[in-house]
């Protein structure tokens, strides 16, 4: 928020681990990936929207993907409020309407393509798997003004988009709703059958950053979700200090034992873990060095 303006550059790259952070719980302190992510859309929910439709599209894409029922529980809940964050952006569009004008004719607020874009992702999402996701989209493509013209005039852009996802570009998950969602609008007339086989695809995810920290230094470990390498136990002014292998063990241990911070997902909790050991190694080194 400090930011504001500066932060633009910035929202493609964090956007979505703010997404994929969002544990669903009640209490929305103890879910900081969604207040990140829905302090990012209020600010920038009609300022800059195509900056965030990348990382709606990513997350909610990735999170159709699970290996097990706990996991697609869990998932369930995340694309659920993700499409309700998506929602406040067509919101927050739609806040420069004029009389008469739905999400797509809103010309005072970014441009076509990008309104169109967030219809798209809200009638995708309308075939989900999730009957708690489907309310939602069916609320918000009500909303957004979605009557048979708006569907007949996103057609053409639809179909380049559900090509895109048939052809597996964001995951074989992905790729079965959009074969799902191409025979709905093949049976009741609004598309035609798209033709060539449909490819086998491996499970998709967020590419690395390009910016990356060298690899071997202190930032790529924990970037890595890795410990820093730890240094020996050393005597200062004639006293043994704790050696920065154990403090580092015992900063991971505080984080993993931590109830506040179990709702999270376990993947989020190792990367707290591991910048809580990084600075704990850094702390110590500090102290060697400066006294």
């Amino acid at each position: 928020q400090a930011m504001k303006m500066d932060f633009v550059p910035y929202i493609e790259s964090l956007f979505p681990a703010m997404l994929m952070g969002i544990t669903g719980d009640k209490d929305q302190n103890e879910d900081p990936g969604h207040r990140a992510a829905l302090a990012l859309v209020q600010r920038f929910g009609d300022l800059c929207p195509h900056s965030l439709l990348d990382g709606f599209e990513g997350a909610y894409c990735c999170l159709l993907q699970n290996d097990s029922p706990e996991e697609a529980a869990r998932n369930a809940v995340t694309r659920e409020k993700t499409v309700v964050l998506l929602g406040k952006v067509a919101e927050k569009i739609l806040e420069h309407k004029k009389f008469g004008q739905d999400l797509l004719t809103t010309e005072e607020c970014s441009n076509k393509a990008t309104r169109e874009r967030v219809l798209l992702l809200i009638f995708l999402a309308r075939s989900d798997g999730d009957a708690s996701v489907k309310r939602v989209a069916n609320g918000l493509w009500k909303t957004a003004g979605g009557a048979p013209k708006v569907q007949k005039a996103i057609m053409p852009s639809m179909t380049k988009f559900l090509q895109r996802l048939r052809s597996g570009e964001r995951g074989p998950a992905a790729q079965k709703l959009a074969l799902e969602v191409i025979d709905q609008l093949v049976k009741s007339g609004d598309m035609d059958a798209l033709e060539g086989e449909v490819p086998e695809v491996k499970r998709w995810s967020f590419p690395p950053s390009l910016d990356r920290a060298p690899e071997g230094t202190l930032a790529a470990l924990v970037v890595n979700g890795q410990e820093p390498q730890a240094e020996a136990e050393e005597a200062v002014n004639g006293q043994k200090h704790m050696d920065a292998a154990s403090a580092a063990s015992k900063a991971r241990e505080v984080i993993n034992s931590n109830k506040h911070l179990s709702k999270l997902v376990p993947c989020v909790r190792q990367h707290l873990a591991a910048i809580a050991a990084s600075i704990v190694v850094e702390g110590q080194k500090n102290k060697h060095v400066n006294g």
